[in-house]
């Protein structure tokens, strides 16, 4: 599985398939496994396969309303794929199909949750809200679901999506007291709240209840900054640390990424430095203060080398990384290191505009500029979309061709 995903994400789905096969030759029933492919024939291969491959373990195993679930969904995601592809015709009678099949299964299986949502989704997908509706409401009505906060948490995030936000809000608070105030259904409800603008509101029911628990603490802080509350956020972060609570590190660079943002990069140092010091293994806070590092003045990028060649152990794929080491490199004036990181961020990101235009950068300048290795790159996606119809992209190979 790990190996799966790490082809996939080196953009090499072929090499990911071979994992994948493998691995269900060790472990036919593995569901990660199973899922991995079924998302590999949508997005890569046949999608007709997925289809086909789901309705086989529907034969072998034709009393499973799981299987069933499975099925409409890879009908949905069939369904976006052709969407997508403005197929539009294609995609409603895809989606018909397993509206169809879902409602069947909901006669023999009136209890199956997963056959709800899907089906609800489905529907959604096909612009017919209020039958989508009607699909979670039946099932809020079962005497096994109507004391669960399930079917109306799925009614709230549908509410949500066409536009009723006071319905939303209804379904969301009957939710968190069918789960008798379940922390994450609660962190739901704030966040909803403060979509709608009703911070206050937001606050007041997080510190109701549950308070003390870490998460809980935590999401009031992201609360205040995402309504710019700065100062606020800070009083609490420091009434929370003075508790010396458990998840002191978490919140010191909750603390310090806050500060980087307001730009206030030796105070963003000095609490990421506090997290590590409580926690060296964490990579937020060591990113934190590696883009702390090379933005304070004057920037510190020998400093900020160290910190992100550990980041970049563990996220070897991530783009921004390597565009921080190619700015730690270049304020050293290690112009050749700097674009080994860019080249090895574009072999992972390919179509990662920031990454090409910064490796056309560091070969355009100098004594000795590279022009064919910037027309390489500009060529590479010129013909490609979005590349093909952005101006940067043609002025660029116009330089280096003239």
């Amino acid at each position: 599985v790990g190996m799966a995903r790490c082809m996939e994400a080196l953009n090499r789905p072929n090499d990911a398939l071979q994992y994948i096969n493998t691995g269900l030759s060790k472990a036919p029933a593995d569901s990660t496994l199973r899922q991995m492919l079924l998302t590999f024939q949508l997005t890569h291969g046949n999608p007709q396969d997925a289809i086909n491959e789901v309705q086989a373990e529907i034969h072998r195993t034709p009393n499973s309303p799981q299987l069933y679930a499975a099925l409409g969904d890879t009908y949905l995601r069939y369904a976006r794929i052709l969407e997508a592809n403005k197929q539009h015709d294609e995609a409603v009678k895809t989606v018909q199909v397993s509206g169809k099949m879902l409602q069947d299964a909901l006669t023999r299986w009136p209890d199956e949750a997963p056959l709800y949502a899907v089906l609800s989704e489905t529907l959604l997908a096909v612009n017919q809200p209020a039958d989508a509706e009607k699909v979670l409401l039946t099932w809020a009505a079962r005497n096994l679901w109507k004391s669960r906060p399930d079917p109306y948490e799925r009614l709230a995030d549908l509410y949500q999506r066409v536009g009723k936000p006071d319905a939303a809000e209804a379904s969301m608070r009957t939710a968190l007291a069918r789960s008798n105030y379940q922390v994450s259904l609660q962190i739901q409800m704030a966040r909803l709240l403060t979509s709608h603008k009703k911070v206050d509101e937001a606050l007041h029911l997080l510190k109701a209840t549950n308070a003390d628990r870490p998460e809980v603490r935590r999401e009031i802080v992201l609360e205040m900054l995402a309504a710019n509350r700065f100062e606020d956020a800070q009083a609490q972060l420091r009434a929370d640390l003075d508790k010396q609570p458990t998840d002191s590190a978490v919140l010191l660079t909750i603390w310090a990424r806050a500060l980087l943002d307001h730009k206030q990069y030796a105070a963003a140092i000095d609490k990421a430095t506090a997290a590590l010091a409580l926690n060296p293994n964490s990579v937020d806070a060591r990113y934190c203060r590696a883009r702390a590092r090379l933005l304070v003045q004057p920037p510190d990028p020998a400093a900020a080398l160290d910190d992100l060649a550990i980041v970049r152990k563990t996220a070897p794929n991530d783009a921004e990384v390597r565009v921080d080491l190619a700015d730690a490199y270049l304020e050293m004036n290690r112009n050749d290191e700097a674009a080994n990181e860019l080249r090895a961020g574009l072999q992972a990101n390919p179509n990662n505009k920031v990454v090409r235009m910064k490796l056309v950068q560091i070969y355009s300048l100098g004594a000795h500029p590279q022009w064919s290795e910037v027309l390489r790159l500009m060529q590479e996606v010129d013909g490609t979309a979005p590349f093909n119809a952005d101006p940067e992209i043609f002025k660029a190979e116009s330089t280096a061709l003239s």
